[in-house]
């Protein structure tokens, strides 16, 4: 339908009847509010191109623009569009078909269908947000009539906006992030998970009209092999519970759904499932309902004897066996509801591990979709009902009865991890040994089935094993998994993938190629390097003559070994690998600390000693060197550790020289280290004194600043909004400055062909009388080159003998147009045309000369002129009778001989009469019936005769010949004819 004036759009209320669908005439279907920013101008003309024009919705688009700045954004889009786009009124109400942007420097919001507009300097307070404004008050306004589309735009307007449309049952299109010039909006948009469809702008349109006609995102998901009421039925129940829930139950099979509802429409009361529909869209506490139906969690403890048998009897040795070396087994369980099935796991993995005295341990992933389920698994506490039937051996080494409930012990609860997770579109956990999943495979769809399959075989290493529910089982052409036990499904994983995607192999092995080489590269620079700094090492050794020694980093990880370290630290030969810790005994690596705290920049070298007791009652005394070697391997500092064994001889008279016992031996050592002890402490405690006396002040002056740098960040975000907002105005404008270019360029070539094709000489001269553009056509007549642009018109000569300054001065004056034929000294006539340049606000910028060639016009107009004397003459002189008639024989014309047998004067035979009225009264019946028959049977010529009464009172008789005459489309225009006197 054509756009009606914005200004002169008619309310709703004005009388107009109500149609069938409850809708007025004028009144749309759904509202469509388009959010856009930067680079929103393509998108918005690509979408509007995709909307048919029979379109029963009303558009609003929300754009940003610039205050300061007339948009152009209408025209444009009308343009290129085959829709009328007009800015907004005040109080216009929205119609089917009608598309309204938003015009600058207003917040536009709808209320009751109708256009509220107001200022933005009002709105200021705030915050510019334009989108959000509309898409809130929408989502009141419409509710389910409401669509919403984000298209391209940085930052994030439309996000509170799209939360408040799902919020009141409004459908909301996100176009792709990689499909937007600017993805900031789109992802902000879809980070909400308020969209229902996320789309490239090619798809929008298509997707519109889908929804509009209750198809409803065919191109999104699969459709249900139900009918199409259930199927309608069914898509409005799961875009209530996605919106809710946010879980898409159409991977579930449509007749399962299609029963669970027929089940609760009859409990509710509803008539149908159409009913039932509406019904739970308005009352969300029957939406609850009908969610907890749909995922209804079948399960206990022990559930299925079999299976669990199974599982201890053929899948926990062979997992263990298999798993030697492994720190853990790793069990995943699909589906858990409220966490019976995986504690009954734990429950028999851990008595199997303590039977077979196998200190491996185990954890299980449990995960559902199902968040009041996993709250109630998590608690892991079930009334005494649940866990009477169970083993009484399990309820007292697993169970903690408490106020008459059953807890489940902290060694099993620590070993079972819940979490939500979707397996349909959820990544699966990597490396697992066993998957459960029971009762799952019943619900979903065939192709659904395949995905999760898959999902399985990438979690599942190398001859894991799947445990399915007894009336479950795989995809027919599922060749990844071999039977063990037909009747209680349980699988082995002969075939792992790399990828849940099917394209994972070439990459996988390329990539893994490329790791290795580079791994091999890496090596061969790293063997050449430790090479040359072992050579080093050496060298120092040797000059520094040390014997039993060892080299380790800053990171305390021992390097190399030299000479006989046995006796120390019982290292292996050759190139160590091992923490220092663990290679030294307590009491050296104590030493070694203490002297590694003493070395600086000046001090290389620090030296301990270390009385060693031995089994008899002589002891030993260890000296223990540690230097800095000021050496970095892998950019690390290394340090030399030289052990020297000195043993005491007792003589007796020198006490110093006594030996001491094994136990004088520790108890000096302890009283050495409780006097570094405490030196250290109190050298710690004045430096704690003081590092805590710098720390209050240093925090006071952090305080200060951190308040300062707040305040700072506060006005820096808020100009960072304004600038952002700003950027975005200059791009919108920006963009519909390029668009006007591209027209303007595309215009200038329409008129620069237009010029040369004509063949009109056409020549502008400003008020000056400089040219300023002329044609090829014009640059003949005025022997013009491209280089005599700005040039006075009157320096040039030409073939036509006309003062042009003098006319163009004229017409420049008079401002009227002049017109005159004129003839070139070379024979060509030319119509000339000279008229005022006028600009659009009307004013006067120079004149523009026009040349038509006419020659070949004249020359066919004077051969006209000479063949129309010729007929003449030839009529005038003919004694033939000649006639013209129109369709109903009214006499048009008559040569001078019928005038003359007829008629005293040729204006008499003529004037107001008919052919018929010349003939003889008896034949004049015929004369009107032969004229009727012509005009009826559109006959091309005829001939008859007839007598004629002459004016002087004789008889003639006349043979007649008429012949028809044709205009341009070939129709009947006249009748010539001639008569010849036979008697």
């Amino acid at each position: 339908p054509e756009l009606t004036p914005p200004g002169n759009l008619p309310g709703l209320a004005n009388g107009v009847e109500e149609s069938k669908t409850g809708l007025t005439s004028g009144e749309p279907k759904y509202v469509v509010g388009i959010g856009s920013s930067a680079g929103g101008v393509e998108a918005l003309v690509e979408l509007l191109a995709s909307i048919p024009r029979d379109t029963k919705n009303a558009y609003v688009i929300i754009q940003h623009m610039s205050p300061d700045f007339k948009t152009m954004l209408p025209e444009i889009l009308s343009r290129q569009s085959p829709h009328d786009v007009a800015l907004a009124q005040d109080g216009v109400a929205l119609r089917a078909g009608c598309f309204y942007l938003i015009p600058p420097s207003k917040m536009l919001t709808v209320f009751h269908g109708r256009i509220l507009l107001e200022d933005r300097a009002e709105a200021k307070a705030k915050s510019y947000f334009p989108i959000n404004h509309f898409f809130e008050s929408l989502a009141k306004d419409a509710g389910r009539r409401a669509i919403g589309i984000v298209l391209s735009g940085t930052g994030s307007d439309g996000t509170i906006g799209v939360k408040a449309l799902k919020a009141n049952y409004g459908y909301v299109i996100v176009q792709t992030p990689d499909s937007s010039k600017f993805s900031g909006m789109p992802r902000s948009a879809i980070a909400s998970k308020a969209s229902n469809a996320i789309l490239p702008i090619s798809e929008i349109g298509k997707h519109l009209d889908e929804y509009g006609a209750g198809i409803r995102g065919a191109s999104v998901r699969p459709q249900f092999e139900s009918s199409k009421k259930n199927t309608t039925a069914l898509d409005k129940a799961f875009f209530a519970l996605r919106n809710h829930h946010g879980i898409d139950f159409s991977c579930y099979k449509a007749g399962l759904i299609s029963r669970r509802m027929e089940r609760r429409t009859k409990i509710t009361g509803c008539a149908d499932i159409d009913a039932y529909c509406e019904h739970i869209l308005k009352n969300t506490n029957e939406l609850d309902t009908l969610y907890d139906d749909l995922l209804l969690g079948v399960t206990e403890f022990n559930r299925h004897p079999e299976s669990l048998d199974q599982l201890r009897e053929v899948v926990f040795p062979q997992l263990v066996q298999a798993g030697e070396g492994k720190d853990m087994l790793r069990i995943w369980v699909v589906g858990c509801s409220t966490g019976e099935e995986p504690f009954t796991l734990a429950f028999m993995l851990s008595d199997y591990l303590k039977e077979h005295k196998n200190l491996m341990d185990f954890k299980i992933f449990a995960t559902d979709v199902d968040d009041k389920s996993l709250r109630i698994a998590s608690r892991a506490i079930y009334p005494m009902a649940n866990v009477r039937k169970l083993p009484e051996q399990w309820q007292e080494d697993h169970f903690q009865i408490k106020d008459g409930l059953a807890h489940i012990r902290s060694r099993i609860r620590e070993r079972v991890v819940f979490a939500n997770h979707n397996v349909i579109k959820n990544a699966p956990f990597p490396a697992i040994d066993l998957i459960t999943c029971r009762n799952l495979f019943i619900y979903l769809k065939a192709e659904v089935k395949k995905k999760v399959v898959r999902s399985f075989q990438f979690s599942l290493s190398k001859k894991g094993y799947l445990l399915l529910g007894p009336n479950e089982g795989l995809p027919r052409d599922n060749t990844g998994f071999s039977s063990l036990h037909s009747e209680v499904k349980l699988f082995q994983c002969i075939e792992p993938v790399k990828s849940v995607s099917k394209r994972n192999g070439e990459t996988s092995n390329f990539q893994k190629n490329k790791r290795e080489h580079e791994r091999i590269d890496l090596l061969i620079q790293r063997k050449s390097a430790e090479d040359d700094l072992q050579a080093t090492l050496h060298s120092k050794l040797i000059n520094n003559h040390y014997g039993s020694a060892l080299i380790f980093n800053q990171d305390l990880y021992t390097e190399f070994y030299y000479g006989n370290v046995k006796e120390y630290c019982n290292p292996l030969s050759g190139r160590a690998s091992h923490q220092l810790s663990d290679v030294l005994p307590d009491d050296v690596y104590n030493v070694v600390g203490s002297l590694r705290e003493t070395l600086t920049e000046s001090v290389m070298e620090a030296m301990g000693t270390l009385i060693v007791p031995k089994k008899s009652d002589y002891a030993r005394l260890l000296e223990i060197r540690l230097v800095d070697l000021q050496l970095l391997k892998d950019g690390k500092k290394l340090f030399l550790l030289k052990f020297q064994l000195k043993d005491r001889i007792s003589n007796g008279s020198d006490p110093d020289s006594a030996v001491p016992t094994e136990s004088q031996a520790k108890n000096s050592m302890l009283e050495n280290e409780i006097r570094s002890i405490k030196k250290h402490l109190l050298d710690s405690r004045s430096e704690m004194a003081s590092v805590v006396g710098q720390l209050e002040a240093s925090n006071e002056e952090l305080r200060t600043t951190n308040e300062e740098l707040q305040s700072g960040s506060e006005e820096l975000q808020s100009t960072n909004e304004e600038l952002q907002a700003v950027n975005e105005e200059l791009y919108t404008v920006n963009a519909e400055c390029q668009m006007r270019i591209a027209e303007l360029s595309e215009m200038s070539n329409d008129v620069q062909n237009i010029y040369e094709v004509s063949e009109i000489g056409t020549l502008f001269v400003d008020n000056n009388l400089r040219i300023r553009k002329f044609n090829s056509s014009s640059q003949k007549i005025f022997n013009l080159l491209p280089d005599d642009l700005g040039r006075p018109l009157e320096h040039f000569s030409t073939t036509l003998k006309v003062n042009f300054s003098a006319k163009v001065k004229s017409v420049l004056k008079t401002v009227r147009m002049y017109q005159k034929e004129i003839v070139s000294s070379d024979g060509v006539t030319y119509l000339m045309r000279i008229a005022p340049y006028r600009t659009d606000d009307l004013q006067i910028k120079g004149v523009v000369l026009v040349f038509i060639d006419v020659s070949s016009l004249k020359k066919a107009q004077n051969k006209l002129i000479d063949v129309k004397d010729e007929l003449a003459l030839i009529t005038e002189e003919s004694s033939d009778l000649i006639v013209r008639l129109d369709l109903k024989g009214n006499l048009l014309w008559a040569n001078e001989n019928f005038c003359d047998f007829f008629s005293t004067e040729e204006i008499d035979a003529t004037h107001g009469k008919q052919f018929a009225d010349f003939v003889h009264p008896d034949f004049r019946k015929d004369a009107s019936d032969r004229l009727s028959s012509w005009r009826k049977n559109k006959l091309k010529e005829d001939s008859f005769q007839y007598q004629h009464n002459t004016i002087d009172g004789q008889q003639l008789e006349v043979l007649w010949r008429s012949i028809a005459k044709f205009d341009q489309r070939g129709v009947v225009k006249q009748y010539i004819s001639i008569g010849r006197i036979v008697s």
